[in-house]
Order: structure tokens, then sequence, then C-alpha cells
């Protein structure tokens, strides 16, 4: 598995960015609605968009009265991740739509988006956040980790310290593996295992010996 923890969390602005998106008009007028609640929110619009691309655009408009709001619509949408767009910046959050019909709703703190967002009737959006708060606790330890060892005096202090790193990414690999597991139909389990790398064993035999056996164990 790919471990994130020393730098920023790169699975919301890289993996899920790279979803491609799209929607068509559903003849049966059964579409979609996610409902909304943010504290702390001024503005009287709030937008649904996506990615295509390196471009965003906007699939809906809603209005906003004391902090609620409402995304529907009789589109069919091809399941992905999707951008709630919060203007005048266009700073954004994303949602997972695991179904060509959603219907949920949300409710979280503007000031503070990722640790308050709590969802209804979405176990994918459950996960998908989740996951996020879980790497950045795990992400805050690496970074405590990694102060110590930089002030670390003996090699000694620094194996130990390795050590502590080495746990804190099987604790990592741990939570995401059961996650995927436990979770194989939903794209939060989906987007965590495209993360995950192939567990190459040792070999031995000369450099070009070695580099075949690796490519070969690739290629199974």
């Amino acid at each position: 598995m790919r471990i994130f923890l020393p730098t920023k969390y790169v699975l919301v602005s890289c993996l899920l960015l790279s979803v491609v998106f799209g929607w068509s008009q559903d003849s049966t007028n059964i579409g979609y609605k996610i409902e909304g609640h943010l504290d702390h929110y001024l503005e009287d619009s709030i937008f649904l968009g996506y990615y295509f691309a390196d471009k965003q655009y906007l699939l809906d408009t809603a209005r906003v009265e004391n902090g609620r709001f409402t995304f529907s619509g009789t589109d069919t949408l091809i399941p992905g991740a999707y951008l709630v767009v919060i203007p005048p910046d266009n700073r954004f959050f994303q949602i997972m739509i695991n179904e060509s019909r959603p219907n949920f709703s949300l409710d979280g703190d503007l000031e503070n988006l990722e640790a308050s967002l709590t969802f209804e009737g979405s176990r994918d959006n459950t996960l998908f956040y989740e996951n996020l708060r879980f790497i950045a606790g795990k992400r805050s330890e690496m970074e405590a980790i990694n102060q110590r060892k930089a002030l670390a005096g003996t090699p000694e202090e620094q194996a130990g310290i390795d050590t502590s790193i080495q746990e804190l990414n099987r604790e990592v690999m741990a939570y995401q593996g059961a996650l995927v597991e436990e979770n194989p139909n939903t794209l939060t389990a989906k987007l965590v295992e495209s993360g995950f790398q192939i567990a190459v064993p040792t070999f031995t035999g000369t450099d070009e010996e070695i580099r075949t056996k690796q490519y070969l164990y690739y290629k199974k």
C-alpha cells in the first residue's frame, strides 16, 4: 500500500479528480436528491459539480436558506466523485455517488468540514470521510515521529523511531485493508485499493536476475 502520511494525503486531490464523470437524461423522471445542512454558511446558493480532465463543470445549483439546501433533478448520475462547490471562492468538498439515483443527506460545519461532515443514507460517503479522518490523525502522528527522528542523537534512537514508523504504516495498511475487504462494492474501497502497492518478495541473484524475477512477479 502506498502510505501518504509524510505529505498531504493525496487521495482527494489526485485519485478522485481523475475519475471521469458525466450524466444522462433519465426518461423515468426519477433522479437524484441530496439534502444538505452546513453550519456557518452565509451565501445564498451552492453548486453541485464534477471534474472532467482538469476542469470543473457545474451540474446543479441550489438555493440556501439557514444553511439548508437540496440538489435534485431527473438526470441519472454516473457513479463517481462529485463536488459541492462553495461560492464565492469556489472551495469545495467531495461526495461519493455510488448509484445512479442517489438519495441521501449530509450535515457539517463550514468552519471544519472534513472533521464534521456526517451522512445519512450513504454508506460510501461515511466510509470516505472516516478514512480521511483516520489518515489525517495518522499523518499527525507521523509528523511528530519525524520531528523526534530529526532530533535523535544516536543510531539506537533512530532505529527505535524507525520501528515506530513501520508500526504506524502497518496500522494504516491494516485499517485500509479491512475497509476494502469489508466494503468491496463501494467507491471508497476502490479508491483506497488503487493506492495499494504490490508486495514484492526479496529475490536473490545477480542484479539482472533480481530485476527479471521482480518483472515476472509483477506480471502475475
